[in-house]
């Protein structure tokens, strides 16, 4: 778990965080880079499906 944190969190840092900061300093006119936002959700979903497919295997070993 401490890995998929870390990978989420480096994601975050490299899609969203200066998106969001974009939109704190100017509320009114920000308009998001919805290539970064996509970017964001399509690389995180692969992550929590690794994460999971890992766990599943490690699951099935363990029962063999």
């Amino acid at each position: 778990m401490p890995a998929l944190r870390a990978r989420i969190i480096a994601l975050r840092a490299k899609f969203l965080d200066a998106q969001l900061a974009a939109e704190r300093n100017d509320p009114l006119t920000f308009v998001p880079d919805i290539d970064n936002l996509a970017a964001f959700r399509l690389l995180a979903h692969a992550e929590f499906e690794d994460y999971l497919e890992t766990k599943a295997r490690e699951g099935l070993t363990s029962i063999e």
